[in-house]
């Protein structure tokens, strides 16, 4: 109250040291990046924008929530979302993803899985109903680091993501 807004963002740095902390005040109102009644629903996939960092889905959605979006990204957060991290209504499960990333699949997609109750669910067969988010949260997060261990991950590489055949030059006679 006694100081005026300006010298309070001046003397924050100096204040935050001598106190020992340094809480993230929300400059913006919070918004979901995906658009309201939505939610990430690939909280591990990436974005990448040209000349800055990667950062998580989990951190993008975060940082709305935390009001540190401004109202004008936030306007065109959810098609950047969509696009990189699929948005589900907040109602929606969650998917239970064993491989992360576009284009990565299950590499022992045979593989008896018997960490859960049902021992004849095979390593494909678990991505699948993660996938379908058929699998409740709770025993996700219980099991993902051991199923991945298990099945593990592989980049599945299509004809599209193939580099170019370097052709010969023809030369036709003259």
């Amino acid at each position: 109250g006694d100081i005026d807004s300006n010298s309070c963002e001046n003397i924050r740095p100096y204040v935050e040291k001598a106190c020992g902390c340094s809480e993230v005040v929300p400059e913006y109102p919070p918004c979901s990046v995906c658009g309201e009644g939505y939610k990430v629903a690939r909280p591990n996939d990436f974005i990448q924008f040209p000349g800055q960092p990667s950062f998580s889905c989990r951190d993008w959605e975060g940082s709305g929530l935390a009001g540190m979006l401004t109202p004008t990204i936030c306007g065109l957060a959810p098609s950047i979302t969509t696009q990189y991290c699929e948005c589900i209504t907040v109602d929606d499960p969650l998917p239970c993803i064993v491989c992360d990333g576009e284009g990565s699949k299950v590499k022992n997609k045979d593989t008896m899985l018997t960490i859960l109750e049902d021992p004849t669910v095979t390593c494909a067969q678990f991505s699948e109903l993660g996938l379908n988010a058929q699998i409740e949260e709770d025993t996700c997060k219980l099991v993902l680091s051991e199923v991945q261990e298990t099945c593990e991950c592989i980049k599945d590489i299509t004809m599209n993501e193939l580099p170019p055949q370097q052709s010969k030059p023809i030369i036709c006679p003259t």
